[in-house]
């Protein structure tokens, strides 16, 4: 009888971490990702997302939902090095609503002292927790870029 495994079905960057930190702790795991992130593709979304590059010294913070957002959002607009330098001398704050966000924004320069997430003993990731830590940085007017990914196919209604 074959031992028992983990599958992971996150995505496949998502889920070569999580195979390799199971392996670590002697848990055999293999990756079976369930769904695929990739950058947009399409030229419409590609000059909206380098718009709203270009764009960002208008906005008090940007607020990430992903990691995969992070990572998307940067390679297509400009070297990665170079994004903590541009956001802290706009300062322009990242928002992260969990660690895994946070780590994606340190793995692209972005200062940890620029990021603002949930505490990493939060009992939840998310919107609402991350809200809890900027809340007092916004006035009214402010301006706040989500970044965010799109399903192929599907089109925002509002």
């Amino acid at each position: 009888m074959a031992p028992p495994r983990v599958i992971v079905t996150r995505p496949a960057r998502e889920a070569a971490h999580w195979v390799q930190q199971l392996g670590a702790h002697g848990i055999p795991a293999v990756a079976l990702p369930l769904i695929a992130i990739d950058p947009c593709a399409s030229p419409t979304a590609q000059q909206a997302l380098a718009r709203a590059y270009a764009r960002r010294a208008q906005y008090k913070a940007l607020m990430f939902v992903s990691g995969n957002a992070v990572f998307h959002f940067f390679e297509q607009n400009r070297h990665p090095a170079l994004t903590g330098q541009a956001l802290t001398a706009i300062k322009i704050r990242a928002w992260s609503p969990g660690p895994g966000t946070a780590s994606a924004l340190r793995q692209v320069g972005v200062p940890p002292d620029w990021i603002d997430a949930p505490a990493p003993d939060a009992a939840q990731f998310d919107s609402e927790a991350l809200w809890q830590q900027v809340h007092g940085q916004i006035d009214p007017g402010d301006r706040v870029l989500i970044v965010r990914g799109r399903s192929g196919g599907v089109h925002d209604t509002a």
